[in-house]
């Protein structure tokens, strides 16, 4: 396992300083509530690539769920910047850099991985009588 930053400072455009960390769950509940129209596309497209791939990927992803970007913006700066602030005043290069430092501080990568692991552990095999339609 790679290290993890604990904290990521990001500078934005107009000077202000924002710093980011590793957001407690009750954060993760807030992000996922709030992008839910489009996790299954954001899945889709990040299933199984790594952090830099994906953050290479966010101006694509920024264009198609611009309003999912500002909250997890909005989020990963807890508050500090809202998603009106991402709307309205912060441009592409902000925005990016926000989310990048999210994804890197949060170790996203590894968080699929956990997630797919703990999926696999939890999936009946698809073998055997039951699975046949049998009626014991």
């Amino acid at each position: 396992m790679a290290d993890t930053p604990k904290q990521i400072t990001v500078e934005l455009s107009d000077g202000k300083t924002v710093e980011l960390s590793m957001l407690p769950l009750k954060y993760y509940a807030d992000l996922l509530k709030a992008v839910t129209g489009s996790i299954k596309d954001i899945a889709d497209q990040w299933d199984g690539v790594s952090n830099d791939e994906i953050i290479s990927q966010l101006p694509n992803f920024i264009a198609e769920h611009m309003d999912e970007a500002a909250t997890i913006v909005s989020v990963a700066t807890r508050g500090e910047i809202t998603k009106k602030d991402v709307l309205e005043v912060y441009g592409l290069a902000d925005t990016i850099d926000i989310i990048a430092g999210a994804i890197v501080v949060n170790d996203v990568d590894r968080m699929g991985n956990s997630i797919k692991k703990a999926m696999a552990v939890f999936r009946k095999p698809r073998t055997g009588k039951h699975s046949q339609g049998s009626i014991a």
